[in-house]
């Protein structure tokens, strides 16, 4: 009797779960369509910035203080080929005027799509800090506002 139950318990379940399994496959809303979507995912702005991630994580490469930082790293990604050459339009600007304490004096490095912050890190001088956002109509980035 034990064994007729079970095996009844067994295809009920088996049959919730068809059923369950069935309906979400062929239903036709989409359950991702409210996630986050990103500009910056899968960019070139998110390749360009993995690529200056891997050089600042290199402890072998001293990249100097305050702006060398920019023009050196703007050298190394220019000869990367992220970028086209003809197309390559990264400047260097000096410090941001932003006061807040993990982006104060960093110098910024921009294409006017893309902006990136970069400054040696003041806790220890062997690694560094880089943010960047995506600049949408704006000429700096919403992080770098004085509040």
């Amino acid at each position: 009797m034990s064994f007729l139950y079970s095996s009844i318990g067994i295809l009920i379940f088996s049959g919730i779960f068809l059923i369950t399994k069935h309906t979400l496959l062929f239903s036709v809303k989409d359950y991702y369509s409210n996630s986050y979507n990103s500009d910056y995912i899968s960019s070139k702005a998110q390749q360009v910035d993995k690529y200056l991630l891997k050089i600042i994580e290199n402890n072998k490469i001293d990249l100097n203080f305050n702006d060398q930082i920019c023009y050196q790293l703007k050298s190394k990604l220019y000869n990367s080929g992220l970028k086209d050459k003809d197309k390559f339009n990264y400047f260097v600007f000096p410090k941001t005027k932003s006061n807040h304490p993990k982006i104060i004096n960093s110098c910024i490095l921009t294409d006017g799509q893309h902006r990136i912050l970069i400054k040696k890190n003041p806790e220890n001088y062997n690694k560094y800090l880089l943010n960047s956002c995506i600049l949408s109509n704006i000429s700096h980035c919403k992080f770098e506002e004085n509040n």
